[in-house]
């Protein structure tokens, strides 16, 4: 939940970093970051030991062995629409990830303004998740998709309708949707397909979706610097197409994959 609260930090840090140092300079100071702190602490980390991970994979290997019961029959198309689903989902956050200031920019907001604006994501996330922890009889799993995929194009809505005084909102709520969706890329396919091979099943459809989100920043640039705010116009579309998947795997979903 507190990472949400990354970008809130990191735009304004990087804008200061660019402005001192240069693109190049503040790029270096990332990777420093990563490589000096980041890395340790994640070396560090209870659990990341040798011996440790050999227990818990013997674990793993024996409750392989010992589970007799048969999986239900996922069809490959399922698996492929929703490795497609996450895939158009993570489309508008990979793209604002990189490039929020600069579409809200190309929106009519001054600099100040966008950078401003940019740090509304990460409360916006915080939201989202707190809301699925405090009422987590309401925001189940469907729920949790169906906000993901819709906050965008909500978003976008509002800055088309109401102009460059609504990128504060948009940013805000972009980052609930943002927010929503981290939770859903993991409890959704559990809801789909049940708990039986989950790891393996979800290994498979994020890690498609990762390798093509990849390209999303170099993609979404180009339609940004071609269509300026129109852009989002894309972003959108890929939401309530996404949306449309959901609705056809909720439709063809088999109810005795409900996990327990």
């Amino acid at each position: 939940m507190i990472a949400g609260f990354a970008s809130t930090i990191g735009w304004p840090l990087t804008s200061a970093l660019e402005s001192s140092l240069g693109w190049r300079g503040a790029i270096l100071v990332w990777a420093g970051i990563n490589l000096a702190l980041a890395l340790p602490l994640h070396i560090w980390l209870p659990g990341y030991s040798r011996d440790i991970r050999r227990h818990r994979r013997q674990n793993r290997d024996e409750e392989r062995a010992a589970d007799t019961a048969v999986a239900p029959r996922i069809s490959v198309l399922s698996i492929i629409l929703t490795a497609v689903l996450f895939v158009l989902a993570g489309f508008a956050p990979s793209s604002m990830a990189a490039h929020l200031p600069g579409v809200l920019e190309s929106s009519g907001a001054s600099d100040q303004a966008a950078l401003a604006a940019a740090t509304l994501l990460g409360p916006g996330q915080v939201l989202a998740r707190l809301l699925q922890v405090l009422f987590p009889g309401f925001f189940g799993p469907v729920r949790v998709a169906v906000f993901a995929l819709l906050m965008h194009p909500l978003a976008v809505a509002i800055l088309f309708l109401a102009g460059p005084s609504s990128v504060f909102a948009f940013a805000f709520v972009h980052g609930m949707g943002s927010g929503f969706l981290t939770v859903a890329a993991g409890i959704l396919p559990l809801y789909l397909y049940g708990a039986k091979n989950y790891g393996e099943r979800q290994g498979y459809i994020m890690a498609s979706a990762d390798i093509i989100m990849a390209f999303t920043p170099a993609i979404f640039s180009v339609a940004l610097t071609g269509l300026g705010r129109l852009s989002l116009g894309i972003t959108a579309t890929t939401g309530l197409v996404a949306l449309a998947i959901l609705w056809w795997l909720l439709s063809h979903r088999r109810p005795t994959t409900h996990p327990h």
